[in-house]
C-alpha cells in the first residue's frame, strides 16, 4: 500500500482513474445529493462539484445526484451521469463544464440523426432497419420491467469510442433507444431504435465501431453492429454461429487484425464472428472464415483448434484446467 485516506463523502457511490493516472474521482451516493470530489493521485482534494444544474434551481438541489463518471480514451472528457435528461460533459484540462447533451423527448423526422427498427422478426437476424419518417415519441420500458417507475429516469448507460469524438448514451426512461452523439460537432448524430433494451459498447481500438446487444428474451439474442457510415445497423447472425439455446454474451476481441473480431459464447459454446468489410453489400456479417477457412469455435470447457489466423499453422490452445480433467 502507498497511501490510503478516508474521502469527505458521507456513502461514496464509486471511483475511477483517469487515463492518465493523475486524477482520482469520487462521486457521492445519489441518495445523498449531487457531489462529485476530484482527488491527485496521493490524495489531497483538489475541487468539489456540487452540480452543474443552474445555481438558482431550488427543485434541482432536491433530486438525486450522480449516476456514474466516463472518461474517454484520451483523457480530455469525462461524461458526467444523473437522474436527469442531461449528460454533462467536462473538460479535464480546467476540470470545467464544456457542453451538455439534453435528450428530447420526442425526435423530429431526419435522415442523418434518426435510424429506427423497421419490424420484428421469429428469427433475431433478420430484422430490418428503417430511416423515420415522422416525429416519433420514444418507447417507453417494457411492460415487466424490473426496476420502479421512479429509477427509471437519467442516463444509465454512456461511453466513448476509441477516438474521443463520438458518445453513446442511453436513458432509463426508453432503454430500447440508443443515442449517438458527435462530439466535435456538439450534435445528435443518430438515434436507434429498437424494441427491447439494449446495452452497447464501442470497439477498444476501431474507431466509430458500435456493437448493439438486444436482448429479446431469456433465450435469443439480438446483435447489431453500427458506424456511421452505415445506413443503419447491420444484425450479426449469431443463432447461425452458435447452435445451442444458451444466453448468448457477446464481447470485441482487442486483437490487431484487419477485420474486427467478435467473441460469441453462451454455456455450452463459442465462437468468433469477424463483422468486417469482406461480405457483400448489404449483406450481414459472417461468421470468421465461413468462406475460406475454418470457422473457429469449440465447447466451453476443451481445447479449440484455431485455423486461418496467421498463415496456414495450426495451434493448439492449452486448457489451463487439464489437470483437474485426469
Amino acid at each position: 500500500m502507498q497511501r490510503s485516506w478516508a474521502p469527505e463523502t458521507i456513502d461514496a457511490h464509486g471511483i475511477c482513474w483517469s487515463p492518465d493516472g493523475q486524477w482520482l474521482l469520487v462521486w457521492e451516493s445519489p441518495a445523498h445529493g449531487w457531489r462529485v470530489l476530484l482527488y491527485t493521485a496521493d490524495g489531497q482534494l483538489v475541487r468539489t462539484f456540487p452540480g452543474f444544474h443552474d445555481p438558482t434551481d431550488e427543485d434541482a438541489k432536491l433530486r438525486p445526484g450522480v449516476r456514474s463518471l466516463r472518461l474517454s480514451p484520451d483523457g480530455k472528457g469525462c461524461a458526467v451521469l444523473d437522474h436527469s435528461k442531461e449528460v454533462a460533459l467536462v473538460d479535464t484540462t480546467f476540470w470545467r463544464k464544456s457542453a451538455t447533451l439534453v435528450h428530447p423527448s420526442a425526435l423530429a423526422p431526419s435522415e442523418t440523426v434518426q435510424e429506427q427498427l423497421h419490424a420484428a422478426s421469429v428469427h433475431p437476424s433478420s430484422r430490418t432497419f428503417t430511416r423515420a419518417m415522422h416525429e416519433l415519441t420514444l418507447p417507453p420500458p417494457p411492460a415487466d420491467s424490473k426496476t420502479p417507475p421512479e429509477l427509471r429516469t437519467g442516463c444509465g448507460l454512456a461511453c466513448f469510442d476509441a477516438s474521443s469524438n463520438l458518445i453513446a448514451t442511453r436513458m432509463e426512461s426508453s432503454p430500447s433507444t440508443v443515442w449517438i452523439w458527435d462530439l466535435a460537432a456538439s450534435e445528435l448524430r443518430a438515434v436507434l431504435i429498437f424494441h427491447s433494451p439494449v446495452s452497447f459498447s464501442w470497439h477498444p481500438v476501431v474507431q466509430e465501431l458500435l456493437l448493439i446487444t438486444c436482448r429479446v428474451d431469456e433465450k435469443r439474442t439480438l446483435l447489431a453492429v453500427w458506424d456511421p457510415l452505415m445506413d443503419g445497423p447491420r444484425s450479426v447472425p449469431s443463432e447461425q454461429a452458435l447452435s445451442s439455446q444458451g444466453k448468448m454474451e457477446a464481447h470485441w476481441v482487442d486483437w490487431e487484425n484487419e477485420q474486427p473480431i467478435l467473441l460469441l459464447n453462451d454455456s455450452q459454446s463459442y465462437c468468433f464472428v469477424s463483422v468486417g468489410e469482406g461480405e457483400g453489400e448489404g449483406e450481414a456479417p459472417g461468421a470468421w472464415g465461413s468462406a475460406e477457412s475454418t470457422l473457429l469455435g469449440g465447447s466451453v470447457g476443451s481445447a479449440g483448434i484455431v485455423q486461418g489466423i496467421e498463415g496456414d499453422d495450426s495451434t493448439m490452445i492449452d486448457d489451463t484446467f487439464l489437470f483437474k480433467r485426469g
